[in-house]
């Protein structure tokens, strides 16, 4: 759950920097997505590995 909360803090820091740039906005969703699937690249491969080593 604790992506979830960090997740929750990047919509909110969208939201708070709108009136600053949509460059900003941007560069935080992108960079939103980009951990968001690090994450799940890196759950998906330790999960093979655990299912696949024995």
């Amino acid at each position: 759950m604790k992506n979830l909360e960090q997740f929750e803090a990047l919509t909110s820091a969208e939201l708070s920097t709108v009136e600053g740039g949509s460059a900003e906005v941007v560069g935080i969703v992108l960079g939103a997505a980009w951990a968001i699937y690090s994450f799940g690249e890196a759950a998906g491969r330790t999960a093979y590995y655990v299912t696949h080593s024995k």
